[in-house]
């Protein structure tokens, strides 16, 4: 049974199990140390404001929050809470669209993709999700999948954020997608298509990093200045869209 009664490690643990299309929550503390090392030496003025996307429940960007200057500090994530049901004998949960994705029991996980299991499990599956029930705002409880310590961090704003889409908040000098921008999520004209984005969403002059830390830790510094972008540091060969990025 998954409970999101939960706080720190604890929470993040419970919150990785979710799978939103291709993409499992899965994140956790201190993940890009160096990375951190990095962005402390650059000239982010203490007044700045950093954009995370793709951030998870947000653990992840802890280490940022407490050693990086900035006056407002923006975790963002497509999918920021999940709707709830319980019948007594099984847990329901549901995207932002109200599709039911996980079922759980006392002895069984259920993810929404029957044509990837075995039989006799696709045909159990497929019987589970075929009689969930719908979600509705009278019948779901809606579960804010952010870390609780987050929220409790001044100058922190968590909100949903689609990292292909504008940004219509405050902009940023500083832009963090970690652990977001790789190829087992999208394909290249994907990949493109949301580094463009994130170049715009900048105020003007500014930086973008952009990090792998899945086994080892990886990562792309840029330097943004009338939208021309420069490879300023590289750790341990870049982050793998990298050449992307020099590329465009």
């Amino acid at each position: 049974m998954i409970d999101l009664k939960t706080t720190g490690s604890e929470f993040t643990s419970a919150v990785s199990v979710f799978k939103f299309g291709s993409t499992f929550k899965t994140t956790k503390q201190s993940r890009f140390p160096l990375t951190i090392k990095a962005l402390q030496d650059i000239d982010l003025a203490s007044d700045s404001i950093i954009l995370d996307v793709g951030a998870s429940d947000g653990v992840a960007s802890l280490d940022a929050i407490r050693l990086l200057k900035y006056s407002q500090y923006f975790v963002t994530d497509l999918n920021t809470n999940v709707g709830h049901i319980f019948d007594e004998k099984k847990h329901y949960f549901f995207d932002s669209n109200d599709n039911c994705i996980l079922i759980s029991s006392a002895r069984f996980i259920w993810y929404n993709e029957a044509e990837n299991a075995i039989w006799p499990f696709n045909q159990l599956a497929n019987k589970a999700f075929t009689a969930a029930p719908v979600c509705q705002q009278s019948t779901c409880n809606y579960v804010s999948l952010f870390n609780p310590e987050i929220n409790n961090c001044p100058g922190v704003t968590v909100q949903n954020h689609n990292l292909f889409k504008p940004w219509n908040g405050p902009k940023p000098g500083l832009v963090i997608a970690a652990n977001i921008l790789n190829r087992s999520y999208f394909h290249d004209n994907e990949l493109k298509a949301a580094i463009d984005q994130l170049i715009k969403n900048l105020a003007g002059d500014g930086y973008i990093v952009i990090i792998d830390s899945r086994e080892l830790e990886r990562s792309s510094l840029f330097s943004v200045s009338a939208e021309k972008v420069e490879l300023i540091q590289s750790i341990n060969g870049g982050a793998e869209t990298q050449s992307l990025v020099i590329a465009r």
